[in-house]
């Protein structure tokens, strides 16, 4: 049963297999890196030396508001300066010494204390204020800046999810306060994979998008296997053709990769307990197996208006412990530059620059109207605990799988 996701991409395949990219294609490669900006190793200028390249991009995150008030009954619109140095999404502090682009990803996600959430909090004086944020990233960087806002949208493990109407107003109102405050500020609509073909209640419009996006992960849930070559297409085939190609917008795979996993776990299809994992591969296979299903030929040339794809460098608690990352075990790591290497030396790869001096001029958290945003406000955490995350087909495809590997 591993054919079922890659079916999904067979028209696109079937076509390309031989083919190459578009004269002049350019592919991005991005990373999502976990830890704060201080955390050693998990800086851009670490993992840049790791990889061999400069990340064409790296991924950040803030939530909308930013902060609350100590007894999370007031929010602020903008974060709180005595902390924000230590965000990864403070871009000052980025060492990489590139030209790198910012991908920012804001998430509608913190809860007051009466149990307000989500898009209810989002006020027009905060996303002005992002939108000063954003665009002095800009001003004073010379990088670009990408805002993903408010992903994943279709997914009920969001606080602002399954709400399309709402979430369509709301980004009515997004895009015109960032065109007016940011206007070069690209606008990244990013549902998460299993988006339902024909549903169009979450699309806004192109007025204010400039480029589509998805999020794709592969998970075994209790087994370890091997990763069909279309199974990353298959699964972005949906959003791609009826809104990237529909509209001929850039199509950017916002986060991914193939969870590794340990033990003990849940399938949260089936309820199943595992005291260990299976493993049908080894680790340094299995992410090599999900990259070549991205960072090839033949996926570029059955899908040219690929732009990026961000490499989710995490690993965590989900369902068993998951460990997505690509740079911390030295044989995935070989496995994945191996890739790289491939799609580079034939040219199809674009890396960031180095910059003069050899770090990009900092930029600082713009203080416009301090009064509602005081440091001497405490900063707590406010973010909501995550809920379930779905995964569409891959619940149907990873419980075929173990049914199949228990029954042999």
């Amino acid at each position: 049963m591993h054919f079922l996701v890659a079916l999904l991409a067979a028209t696109h395949l079937s076509s390309a297999q031989l083919a190459v990219p578009p004269a002049g294609f350019k592919f991005q490669l991005g990373g999502w890196l976990d830890g704060k900006i201080n955390t050693p190793g998990f800086s851009p200028a670490a993992f840049n030396k790791k990889l061999g390249y400069n990340l064409a991009s790296y991924q950040a995150a803030q939530s909308i508001p930013p902060r609350l008030s100590l007894d999370k009954a007031i929010p602020y619109p903008d974060p709180d300066p005595a902390l924000f140095g230590t965000w990864f999404s403070n871009v000052s502090n980025w060492d990489d010494g590139t030209d790198a682009s910012v991908f920012m990803t804001i998430y509608a996600d913190v809860v007051l204390a009466d149990g307000t959430t989500g898009m209810d909090l989002v006020t027009d004086e905060m996303i002005t204020r992002l939108a000063f944020r954003m665009n002095e990233i800009t001003v004073q960087t010379g990088r670009k800046v990408y805002l993903r806002w408010l992903p994943e949208m279709n997914g009920d493990w969001m606080y602002y999810g399954k709400q399309p109407v709402q979430y369509v107003a709301l980004w009515q109102r997004m895009g015109s306060i960032m065109r007016k405050n940011a206007p070069q500020v690209l606008i990244v609509w990013s549902p998460n994979f299993d988006l339902k073909s024909g549903d169009t209640s979450y699309w806004p419009g192109t007025t204010y998008v400039d480029m589509v996006g998805t999020s794709v992960y592969f998970k075994g849930w209790g087994v370890n296997y091997a990763i069909q070559h279309g199974y990353a297409s298959g699964s972005f085939a949906t959003v791609y053709t009826e809104y990237a190609e529909k509209y001929n917008l850039p199509f950017i795979i916002s986060e991914c990769s193939a969870a590794w996993e340990t033990g003990p776990g849940r399938n949260p299809v089936n309820g199943g307990h595992f005291d260990s994992v299976l493993n049908e591969v080894d680790q340094a296979t299995f992410q090599r197996q999900f990259w070549e299903g991205i960072l090839s030929p033949d996926i570029f040339a059955s899908y040219p208006l690929l732009h990026s794809a961000y490499i989710f460098e995490v690993a965590k608690m989900e369902e068993f412990y998951s460990d997505f990352r690509v740079t911390e075990n030295p044989a995935v790591l070989a496995a994945f530059k191996s890739v790289i290497k491939e799609v580079d030396d034939a040219g199809y790869m674009m890396w960031a620059n180095k910059t003069a001096g050899g770090r990009v001029s900092g930029a600082t958290l713009s203080q416009v109207d301090s009064t509602s945003s005081s440091s001497s406000i405490p900063f707590v955490a406010t973010t909501a605990a995550p809920k379930a995350k779905s995964s569409g087909i891959m619940h149907i495809y990873s419980m075929l799988s173990v049914f199949i590997y228990l029954a042999l």
